[in-house]
């Protein structure tokens, strides 16, 4: 398994850097508010709900507004 993902190591770094230069050359959105976002190349079972739900009960003071792309969003 180790040997495979050393194989696959390339393709990601390549589109990992098209990606960046990509975001570069076409730049940000400014937003007036600042942004959290929670995330990461797996799948499930990483805690990142519960993550999310202690961030929120965290910043309660600052009235969070959490947006959720959904399990099997588009």
């Amino acid at each position: 398994l180790f040997c495979s993902l050393c194989l696959l190591e390339p393709l990601y770094r390549a589109g990992f850097f098209i990606a960046q230069f990509y975001r570069k050359k076409t730049g940000g959105v400014a937003v007036p508010f600042s942004v959290l976002s929670v995330g990461n190349l797996s799948v499930g079972g990483t805690g990142k709900s519960v993550v999310v739900s202690f961030l929120g009960n965290l910043l309660a003071s600052r009235a969070p507004a959490i947006v959720l792309r959904g399990y099997g969003g588009r």
